[in-house]
């Protein structure tokens, strides 16, 4: 490994290329993963790819359409791959979850769910504040599940979030909601009655 990173120390602009920060000198396809596993062998990752690798570590990496049939199925593993390769590359930075507890507010909802899945990760337990209040703030209810699992994993009782009148409320709230067309053929009179498992 020493060897590997002091050549790409010395020829970065494989790894610019790699990442796509560069124009691709060759045609082939390349997993950003791999590029970011280099990057984790240096001794300090290089200031200009910190950014970068944060933005991986909360999106999902941009693959043309110009790509292979075989790729573009590839993308949702390899999103994975790349995301959780960034975020790994990070986790050393000090205080690397203040950053991503400001994603909790980002605009974007796949961000805020990574960024809350991240800390989960991370499991530094001042990030607990950021997470409520995130929650509380939060209309989505998919990034309220995410919220919800990351404090849970961080030891934290969520069963207040979970007691039968709030989740009656939930759906009653959701079925106000317009049936997605997708759905038009289900026949919901076929559903037996919700019940708990308690009575």
């Amino acid at each position: 490994p020493y060897k590997l990173w002091a050549f790409f120390a010395e020829n970065e602009f494989l790894i610019d290329e790699a990442l796509g920060l560069a124009p691709q000198q060759t045609s082939y396809f390349i997993n950003k993963a791999y590029p970011i596993k280099i990057l984790q062998m240096f001794s300090t990752i290089p200031a200009k790819y910190v950014a970068y690798l944060f933005e991986l570590a909360l999106n999902e990496s941009k693959y043309t359409q110009e790509q292979p049939y075989f790729i573009l199925r590839l993308i949702p593993d390899i999103d994975n791959q790349v995301r959780y390769a960034a975020q790994d590359a990070l986790k050393p930075i000090p205080n690397i979850h203040i950053q991503v507890e400001q994603a909790l507010s980002s605009p974007k909802q796949k961000v805020r769910v990574a960024a809350a899945n991240w800390l989960a990760e991370l499991g530094q337990k001042s990030s607990i504040n950021a997470l409520n209040a995130a929650l509380k703030n939060e209309k989505c209810k998919t990034v309220q599940a995410a919220i919800l699992v990351a404090l849970e994993k961080m030891g934290e009782d969520i069963s207040q979030h979970l007691t039968p009148k709030k989740l009656l409320a939930d759906a009653q709230q959701g079925l106000k909601g317009k049936i997605p067309a997708g759905l038009d053929w289900f026949d919901f009179n076929l559903i037996p009655t919700l019940t708990w498992q308690n009575g």
